[in-house]
């Protein structure tokens, strides 16, 4: 099951947290998991990949470990904050 990895991201420019999806082989970046107000969602150029098992497993474990952090939605936050301010914010854990 190490044919993927993943790697959590708090990014600005997004306005919430995600995981990118790795193939460990190359490093190529295979798509993303993330959730919003409105729920979860999974983005990807290789839907393919959607029927390979030890993918959705790291799809899985990477949802998961999302959930440990508090911001990860990304709302609300106060619009006068800087990048850093709200990188920082949305990687946020419970420390469960």
């Amino acid at each position: 099951m190490d044919t993927y990895y993943f790697q959590v991201l708090g990014s600005p420019e997004d306005g919430f947290t995600s995981s990118a999806i790795y193939r460990r082989k190359d490093n190529q970046l295979m798509g993303r998991i993330f959730e919003l107000v409105d729920g979860w969602y999974i983005q990807t150029e290789y839907f393919d990949q959607l029927n390979d098992k030890d993918f959705v497993h790291c799809l899985n474990q990477a949802k998961e470990s999302l959930k440990h952090y508090t911001n990860r939605k990304g709302a609300h936050f106060p619009k006068d904050w800087t990048r850093e301010q709200i990188s920082l914010w949305l990687m946020q854990r419970d420390d469960r």
